[in-house]
């Protein structure tokens, strides 16, 4: 079975940071962690996930991920990107805690400039992916989803020399439209649907993450009681998509 984590808020306090850091030792010692496509083991695999490039991410939670030799995957929207800063580390830092995934609309000292990407990029352990052009909500309605799809894809793989192979829904929105057009650019899609997966595809081409800032520990989530919940719920979803079909 895949589980695919999806970490929000990990900056935005202390004490959520070293929440994240129990996970991580915990999941190092006991789980493979993958990328969209590779193999998953059985019983358990996980995929993590995070919505937003802050700052944080570069100087506390990447040094964490290589350490402990952990994959995960940070969603990107190109234009909320900066070229640079001139800002100090701390007075970036104590922005990530105002941060919202809803904005900004324009590039922000909050999160990684592009150079603090590069070097991301060029680890084994992370992979980056797309999440939109802006980072607001793709279905808003006055936006235009082909451009949100393609252009971000584009503009990540120029600026970074790597292939972008996942689309991750921004604010875990989406729907039937929006995803066929999702389906032309990205073999891997993922949206916040609290389940876990048996494939990278499911019947939807739609691979589903499971929110877990609030956690304390991993243990509750992945306990054989809670994978019967979450199993339910895969089945739910697969019904669901052979309606909308």
């Amino acid at each position: 079975m895949l589980f695919v984590l999806c970490y929000r808020y990990v900056g935005k306090c202390e004490s959520y940071f070293f929440r994240f850091a129990r996970h991580i030792q915990w999941v190092s010692r006991r789980y493979p962690t993958v990328f969209p496509g590779e193999a998953i083991k059985w019983p358990t695999t996980l995929c993590l996930t995070f919505d937003a490039p802050t700052i944080d991410f570069y100087y506390y939670i990447f040094p964490l991920l290589e350490r402990y030799h952990v994959k995960a995957l940070i969603a990107v929207s190109p234009l909320s990107i900066p070229h640079f800063s001139s800002l100090t580390l701390r007075e970036r830092l104590a922005m990530v805690q105002k941060f919202s995934h809803r904005s900004p609309f324009f590039p922000s000292s909050t999160l990684c400039t592009w150079k603090e990407l590069i070097q991301l990029c060029c680890s084994p352990w992370i992979s980056i992916v797309s999440r939109g052009v802006h980072q607001g909500s793709i279905d808003a309605p006055n936006g235009n989803p082909e451009y949100e799809l393609f252009v971000s894809k584009l503009l990540l793989e120029e600026i970074l020399g790597e292939k972008v192979l996942t689309f991750v829904y921004p604010c875990g929105k989406c729907n039937s439209f929006i995803h066929q057009l999702a389906k032309k650019h990205y073999p891997y899609i993922m949206c916040l649907k609290h389940s876990l997966n048996m494939s990278w595809y499911n019947s939807d081409q739609l691979i589903y993450r499971i929110e877990i800032d609030q956690l304390d520990s991993l243990r509750s989530i992945l306990s054989w009681y809670r994978r019967s919940f979450l199993f339910f719920r895969y089945f739910g979803h697969r019904i669901a998509a052979s309606f909308k079909r």
